[in-house]
């Protein structure tokens, strides 16, 4: 599957592409509204690749590539769309975060049936627009300047870093630095 793409469109559809021959090689349908999240999911030696997608239908489902079916799908913010998906680096035992419309984050169990590790809501007032998931924490930006610091271990908020003036857009992070760019223009480099 190393020549593998997926892209998700304005109706719901998920669609594989073949790299090599720079063409459409199947869709996969389930979902309700805009794909607004994807990401690939780390695969172990013989697993069937996956794909993780979330739309404004409130659902995450996850695809096989291999069989092109919906092997799991879960309501996880059936109040409004889903804004974001990541996934620690941990291939033993992965986790997948969600974040969506209603102001909810999510942590989910792959390896155990997608079961809801942790849930937390009230992580602000506003909404939730970016996510960043490293190896046992997720940082997620939202509409007035500020940066959360959640556990994914404990699903506790560690500490909220004010990161600008409006919604942070963008979320990255080096060895040692988080970098955080929002809608006032600016970016915030904190130190870890």
């Amino acid at each position: 599957w190393g020549t593998a793409l997926a892209s998700g469109d304005r109706s719901g559809v998920v669609k594989l592409w073949d790299a090599n021959h720079v063409q459409c090689s199947g869709t996969l349908r389930g979902h309700k509204g805009h794909i607004t999240a994807m990401l690939a999911m780390p695969a172990d030696t013989g697993e069937a690749p996956t794909v993780v997608t979330g739309a404004q239908d409130g659902h995450v489902r996850v695809w096989d590539l291999r069989q092109r079916l919906n092997a799991f799908s879960l309501a996880c913010h059936p109040g409004g769309a889903v804004n974001d998906l990541g996934v620690t680096a941990r291939r033993d035992n992965p986790l997948l975060v969600s974040t969506g419309a209603d102001g909810r984050l999510l942590v989910l169990e792959p390896r155990s049936n997608y079961r809801t590790l942790h849930e937390l809501a009230g992580l602000t007032e506003d909404f939730l627009y970016s996510l960043l998931v490293l190896d046992a924490v997720a940082f997620v930006g939202d509409g007035r300047g500020k940066v959360t610091c959640i556990d994914l271990q404990d699903g506790r908020p560690r500490y909220a870093l004010d990161a600008g003036a409006n919604a942070i857009r963008c979320l990255g992070a080096t060895a040692s630095s988080l970098i955080c760019a929002g809608d006032d223009g600016n970016a915030v480099i904190f130190d870890f």
